[in-house]
């Protein structure tokens, strides 16, 4: 089952899918912290300007592995009201956890962007990049929340995920390219040698790399 050896590679393999894109006004938009990795070869392979969209998934009440929904930089959130009722988590503990994941999207967006201009999208393809989709619910708050910036197209490109989410998240996106979808997987990491955990200072290497980089289009160049 083992498809990636490492993000980085995942990328790699990703961009290989995109290449229609190359050279284009598309935007990439990672989600941190892994889909920042994910997105720095994909933005190198195609020349194109890359910047982030932050979600954080909300945990159901009594478990940290559980999601029931996201929240966005913007304090805008989805809820998935199935997971909710299954999972028995009360509102009062639902709007305590939005305020919390808040101030991690809020640290997030302070450390890696550093007061830098976010990138105009609108009329413009955006390609929403993470390192894989396990529930989906923080790439349907990055999906909606970026639709309000009124690009042309949003496409969601990940290396893996399992069947369930992609049929979620195709009614609402105009594209979604996907190298592995499957259910025969638990977790993401299954499909990964090397899934260690993406710290803080690597986001911060790899954005400064791409931020600082000469573009070989006016396409794609910084704005």
């Amino acid at each position: 089952m083992l498809l990636f050896v490492d993000r980085y590679d995942a990328g790699k393999r990703l961009a290989s899918a995109l290449m229609q894109f190359k050279n284009t006004d598309a935007v990439i938009m990672a989600i941190p912290r892994g889909g920042v990795v994910v997105g720095y070869e994909v933005a190198k392979a195609l020349n194109l300007e890359m910047d982030l969209v932050i979600p954080k998934k909300i945990r159901a009440e009594g478990s940290n592995e559980t999601a029931i929904g996201a929240v966005m930089e913007d304090g805008s959130y989805y809820i998935d009201e199935l997971a909710v009722a299954q999972t028995h988590s009360r509102r009062d503990y639902i709007e305590n956890e939005i305020k919390e994941e808040m101030q991690e999207v809020k640290r997030r967006e302070e450390l890696y962007l550093d007061g830098r201009k976010r990138v105009d999208v609108f009329g413009r393809d955006v390609i929403i990049v993470d390192d894989g989709i396990a529930s989906g619910y923080d790439m349907i708050a990055a999906e909606r929340f970026i639709r309000g910036k009124n690009p042309t197209r949003i496409i969601i490109a990940v290396p893996v995920a399992p069947s369930k989410a992609v049929g979620k998240l195709n009614i609402d996106v105009d594209n979604i390219i996907c190298l592995m979808n499957s259910d025969m997987f638990s977790s993401i990491s299954e499909l990964y040698l090397d899934f260690t955990p993406v710290e803080d200072e690597e986001v911060l290497s790899l954005l400064n790399e791409l931020w600082n980089r000469k573009w070989e289009t006016h396409n794609a160049k910084p704005r």
